[in-house]
């Protein structure tokens, strides 16, 4: 198995380094880049968008430590992986299920971590309308009103919507529909798929072409 990474930090493109703190202290990698000899070709990616401080490994290991919010991407063989992260010292494992070709987004936020499912619409390239999928984590559902849509979302299942650029009221509710956790305005940049991710209490967390504005 091995490994290929990209990191960016506050929307900026930087080059990750081959080795501990080389270049940007920023960031620790925990092993060299590129394919060890007879390593099959790259065929999926694997993008940590994390919005909170974290350590990353996969396949028990240690691919990098992020000491800021970024986001950091790896080129991985398909077939199936364990991503362990670390969050203030506290792991979470994501079994993970890679196709050729696929994009799988782990959103690593103040509320939790959560996966991209593996459905087609998930996977897909973004041509035209943004692909927007929705997660919930920390209750059993959540509904989603967006537009004149309206989807009773439950944990560990992405609903996942395509949106045209532009602003689109979102409101986000207990399941019953009789609680607002957050109302507002999603704006879709066209800049890439999006994954909103929902829990009870909380701002939605926010990652790819889009921004989430609350109020209205």
């Amino acid at each position: 198995m091995w490994f290929l990474a990209s990191l960016a930090f506050a929307g900026n493109d930087l080059p990750l380094p081959t080795r501990p703190n080389q270049g940007n202290p920023a960031v620790e990698t925990g092993r060299e880049t590129g394919p060890e000899p007879g390593a099959p070709a790259v065929a999926a990616t694997l993008v940590f968008d994390c919005k909170v401080p974290a350590e990353i490994l996969v396949d028990n290991v240690k691919l990098g430590q992020l000491w800021f919010p970024g986001v950091v991407t790896w080129k991985v063989a398909a077939g199936s992986h364990v991503a362990r992260v670390y969050v203030g010292g506290t792991p979470s494992d994501h079994p993970l299920e890679v196709t050729p070709g696929a994009e799988r987004t782990i959103l690593v936020g103040r509320t939790g971590t959560t996966v991209s499912d593996t459905t087609p619409a998930a996977t897909a390239a973004t041509t035209g309308p943004s692909h927007v999928g929705f997660r919930v984590i920390g209750a059993p559902a959540a509904q989603v009103r967006i537009d004149e849509h309206r989807e009773l979302v439950e944990a560990g299942r992405e609903y996942v919507i395509d949106l045209a650029t532009g602003s689109h009221p979102l409101s986000l509710r207990n399941a019953e529909g009789t609680a607002i956790w957050s109302t507002g305005v999603l704006v879709v940049t066209g800049e890439g798929a999006v994954v909103v991710q929902v829990s009870e209490g909380r701002m939605p967390e926010v990652s790819g072409g889009a921004v989430f504005h609350s109020g209205g």
